[in-house]
């Protein structure tokens, strides 16, 4: 903002004055309360960045432990496709919606994993039963439409579903063998461990804290005790000394403020020596002046 001085001149006001003067406004803050608070804030940053990193390297392996089940699921009925045999007739297998029950007959999916097979107007489900994924008309025309193996995503709701999708013809027909994760359900899970640890780090920061506080008290204890130390020496009593506690570094700074005072009281003991010893010189001249000066009167 700006403003004009009493002579007429134009002053402006700068967001720093304005800042400088809100601090300057502000009750000084302790030494226990700036420690304390260094100390909770690294300790924050460091639980919050510890969390982080955990979280976000858990994410990138259960990405990558999906996917790695997903290549297997997709290489297991590749090798079942191209070597295996119907076991009842022995021979290779010529019908795609056979080799399609075959496979999800013989696959047991993991937690929250599902197959699917997938031809021209049917849906084949596991054992286990049809999901929402098996019934997604959206899902089937996302799929039929590939025409090389290749991996996805698909949203159902606010479930992300990773999947490895392999068309293959047997037969003349062609058909595709899906191996899906839903793996929004993983996160959830692993969720359970994020809020876990969210708790106890907040409960070890908080100790931590009350701690630090505790710590601080006891650390800061001499420092007040010197502080009084020093406020009972006055001129009255210039013999006074600090009391040295310890040997740590406020007895070292207690000692050489005591050492400062000697120097002080030696000092001020030479010159009121030299101001005596001046007064005794100064008073016989000053005695036979006024001598003279009452004879001249």
């Amino acid at each position: 903002g700006a403003g004009t001085t009493a002579d007429g001149d134009t002053t402006r006001t700068t967001w720093r004055d304005h800042l400088q003067a809100r601090l300057g406004a502000m009750p000084p803050i302790s030494l226990r309360r700036r420690l304390v608070g260094s100390i909770a804030l690294l300790a924050g940053l460091g639980f919050f960045g510890s969390g982080l990193t955990a979280y976000l390297v858990e994410r990138q392996r259960i990405e990558v432990r999906v996917g790695n089940a997903l290549a297997q699921e997709i290489s297991e009925f590749r090798a079942l496709a191209g070597k295996g045999v119907d076991a009842t007739t022995g021979a290779p297998f010529e019908d795609v919606e056979r080799l399609l029950i075959l496979a999800l007959q013989r696959n047991v999916p993991g937690a929250h994993e599902t197959h699917l097979g997938l031809l021209a107007d049917v849906t084949v489900a596991p054992p286990e039963g049809a999901g929402p994924l098996h019934l997604d008309p959206g899902f089937r025309r996302q799929i039929v439409r590939a025409t090389q193996p290749g991996y996805g995503e698909y949203w159902i709701g606010d479930e992300r579903v990773v999947y490895a999708a392999l068309p293959f013809i047997k037969g003349g027909e062609t058909g595709h063998y899906v191996a899906a994760h839903y793996i929004t359900r993983e996160y959830e899970d692993f969720g359970g461990t994020v809020r876990s640890y969210a708790i106890a780090a907040l409960t070890a920061w908080l100790v931590l804290i009350l701690a630090a506080w505790l710590l601080a008290r006891r650390i800061l204890a001499p420092i007040h005790s010197l502080r009084e130390d020093a406020a009972r020496i006055t001129g009255a009593a210039p013999g006074e000394r600090i009391v040295v506690r310890g040997n740590d570094e406020v007895a070292a700074l207690a000692g050489t403020l005591n050492g400062m005072l000697d120097r002080l009281q030696e000092a001020l003991g030479a010159q009121r020596r030299m101001l005596d010893e001046a007064a005794h010189e100064l008073r016989t001249p000053i005695t036979v002046i006024r001598g003279h000066l009452e004879l001249m009167d």
